[in-house]
């Protein structure tokens, strides 16, 4: 299974032109559906079918790394500013309403319920004489939110996004650069880890060292991570030892 999700992952990323730093949320949607579809191995039920006892709804599942349409409140936007703003599709949220979207001009992730997606991608057509740009339908969301339809009801009805086709390649996130990815994401580590238990211990973060290896042996016993037995004459044992990592950027 995380050979066929990985799988997965690498294609929907290729398919929406997305870079490597989208892998975790890649892998999540490839989970995601995999929950939703039939499995033989199932009798052709789907996996949370036979968890939960009910079908699951797939009206809600849209094209991973397809663009999406924010709509942008009044009061956060200008008389000529666009109601809309362009993001990109990223993943499912279980126990959320809504989606996850990644917005490239503000580079922040949002969480919102009411989306207008634009699930075709762009195709290249070599062409002698250019044709006028295709107008591209958008599917509301059914389930709109009372603030939404208030700001509407005030406001002239909202015109539909007309979207040209392009063949320009979607440009990766600067925040993702590798020059600029150490120092803005949370896994990020720092060059003076402890390499031993003992220099852990007798460092100057020492107490907060041995919490986290208290939580970590408690959460291995809590799962019965290993049975102790006696070792046999033919084996030998795998060594292991502790991996001391500080993470920067709370955020």
């Amino acid at each position: 299974m995380n050979k066929t999700l990985m799988e997965r992952a690498r294609r929907m990323l290729s398919g929406a032109r997305l870079g490597q730093e989208f892998w975790a949320e890649a892998v999540d949607t490839a989970c995601y559906l995999v929950n939703k579809s039939p499995s033989s191995a199932l009798e052709d039920k789907t996996p949370q079918e036979v968890w939960t006892g009910k079908k699951p709804s797939l009206s809600h599942l849209r094209v991973f790394g397809c663009d999406a349409y924010v709509h942008v409140p009044k009061e956060k936007r200008t008389k000529f500013d666009s109601k809309y703003e362009k993001c990109i599709f990223i993943e499912y949220k279980d126990g959320l309403k809504g989606y996850k979207l990644w917005s490239p001009v503000t580079r922040k992730v949002v969480y919102i319920q009411d989306v207008v997606f634009r699930e075709v991608k762009d195709v290249i057509k070599h062409e002698v004489q250019p044709k006028e740009p295709e107008k591209i339908e958008f599917e509301l969301k059914e389930e709109e939110s009372n603030s939404t339809a208030e700001e509407e009801s005030e406001d002239e009805e909202p015109q539909t996004p007309t979207v040209r086709r392009s063949v320009q390649e979607r440009r990766q996130p600067e925040r993702y650069i590798p020059s600029a990815f150490c120092s803005n994401f949370a896994l990020s580590v720092t060059n003076d880890d402890p390499k031993t238990m003992n220099e852990a211990v007798d460092s100057e973060d020492r107490k907060l060292y041995k919490e986290a290896m208290v939580d970590e042996m408690a959460s291995l016993h809590k799962n019965e991570a290993w049975d102790l037995v006696e070792l046999s004459a033919r084996r030998k044992p795998i060594g292991n030892k502790w991996v001391f990592k500080k993470k920067i950027n709370a955020e």
